[in-house]
């Protein structure tokens, strides 16, 4: 969440359901999804990223 925050929030494309980490070496990443419509996704405290994270938000098809 804070490194959302940090970016300045989602903005009304954003998929919220959708938001990927990608981790590890780029011909074999770890992929981890996040739901944010989920609370009990935000209360995850392995959800600590490492340098070299990517965190990548899908965008929607139309505005929310």
């Amino acid at each position: 969440m804070e490194v959302i925050a940090r970016s300045g929030d989602l903005t009304d494309f954003a998929e919220r359901r959708g938001i990927l980490i990608l981790r590890g070496d780029l011909r074999n990443p770890e992929v981890r999804m996040i739901d944010l419509t989920q609370m009990s996704t935000i209360t995850i405290s392995s959800l600590y990223l490492k340098p070299n994270d990517i965190v990548y938000v899908q965008p929607r098809s139309s505005k929310g």
